[in-house]
């Protein structure tokens, strides 16, 4: 083989190889973060204290995650990234848009059905911080054809509806109702028109 190709493939089984340990660490973390909370009423209720254990798993996770997230962002727009995200852990349905840059954590509570867009920038937190300090997690739900536009920002207990629109740079507070096909602006977003 020619010197740049044996060179190209080297770079390529690296890169991949790379992706790969990332991927089990993110996986396994975050898998057992998700069982753990599930199994457990109390941590669903009062959240992971700053004491437990678990706290140390989450917070590893998400170290990890943002290594795997510059890696992989040149698949960006492609189903690769979808793909990626569903070996994560998130539920992410065909047809479904990343962009780049597109921040995504605690992953077994993601959910993007059919259709749904993410445009850059945008943040998908599923985590929030209670009130005693505890860390809480929910599912975050993006319904069927619905789009987050670039820097919106989406946290656990939300659910955005079939057909709506999260504009740039917009938040809904947690468990804030949306309406379908609405487009939300603003923090706490308010519906357009």
């Amino acid at each position: 083989l020619p010197s740049h190709l044996s060179y190209a493939i080297y770079l390529g089984g690296s890169w991949l190889g790379v992706i790969g340990i990332f991927t089990v660490m993110v996986r396994s973390m975050a898998s057992r973060l998700s069982r753990e909370v599930k199994a457990s009423p109390a941590l669903q209720e009062n959240g992971i204290s700053r004491q437990n254990p678990l706290l140390g798993v989450w917070a590893t996770s998400l170290f990890h995650m943002i290594p795997l997230s510059i890696i992989t962002d040149l698949l960006s727009g492609t189903s690769f990234k979808a793909t990626l995200g569903r070996v994560l852990g998130a539920k992410i349905e065909q047809s479904v848009y990343l962009d780049h840059g597109v921040g995504m954590s605690d992953l077994p509570y993601l959910s993007l059905q059919q259709g749904v867009a993410v445009n850059e920038g945008a943040a998908l937190i599923a985590h929030s911080e209670l009130p005693n300090g505890n860390i809480s997690f929910k599912p975050l739900n993006l319904e069927q054809g619905s789009s987050v536009l670039w820097s919106g920002y989406l946290v656990g207990g939300t659910t955005l509806p079939k057909g709506a629109i999260l504009g740039s740079l917009s938040r809904p507070f947690d468990s804030q109702t949306l309406d379908e096909d609405g487009e939300y602006n603003n923090t706490p977003c308010r519906r357009k028109g």
